[in-house]
């Protein structure tokens, strides 16, 4: 079920389990192959219209579709579940890693990724997610902006003044959505173990 759901969806439904049933539906997500169609008409009667209307073997990638639901999650709380499921088979959390975006993840983008990203992104939302970051992810931002824009994302940052962490929080989540979106479109593809970054 939650394989299919969206992955905000999905995250806010793993979160209301106790912590060690976390673990445990995350690793079988990470390992589920196929799904019987008995399994999802029982489902569909539990929850509702939504899911009575599956009815074919439905295949899936449960690795991407639980690398999507954490990062989704609070950053700490999805440590912490990815770390479980690495105690018990770490094959599945390793490839799970190679899929998840962390915020420092953006300087692996080279410049032309990068202007596709900050094309993507609200200006409100860049300015909220970058600021308190330092001086060389900033820079990693603004090179592939005009001096002016450059200038005026600061005069942005300074401007917001104190800010709350989550809120900061909230708008790199955001950025990093974006990201995921860019990546799956085909638009920047990034490569987790160093070497070149191509962009389509």
């Amino acid at each position: 079920m939650l394989s299919n759901l969206s992955a905000e969806v999905a995250g806010g439904l793993l979160k209301s389990f106790p912590e060690e049933t976390q673990a445990q539906v995350a690793l079988r997500m990470a390992s589920l192959d196929r799904v019987s169609p008995e399994v999802f008409q029982k489902v569909a009667e539990a929850i509702g219209s939504k899911l009575r209307s599956i009815r074919q073997i439905s295949k899936t990638d449960g690795v991407r579709a639980l690398a999507s639901l954490l990062n989704h999650m609070d950053a700490d709380q999805a440590e912490a579940l990815l770390t479980k499921v690495q105690e018990q088979n770490q094959t599945v959390a390793d490839s799970v890693r190679s899929l998840m975006f962390v915020f420092e993840d953006i300087l692996n983008i080279d410049k032309e990724g990068m202007r596709a990203l900050v094309g993507k992104l609200d200006r409100k939302a860049l300015t909220l997610a970058l600021k308190g970051t330092h001086a060389k992810m900033r820079e990693h931002f603004t090179q592939c902006m005009s001096q002016r824009s450059a200038e005026m994302l600061a005069e942005d940052m300074e401007a917001l003044g104190p800010v709350r962490i989550r809120d900061v929080e909230a708008a790199q989540k955001e950025l990093i959505l974006a990201l995921r979106q860019l990546q799956q479109a085909g638009t920047v593809s990034m490569n987790r173990e160093g070497g070149d970054e191509y962009v389509v």
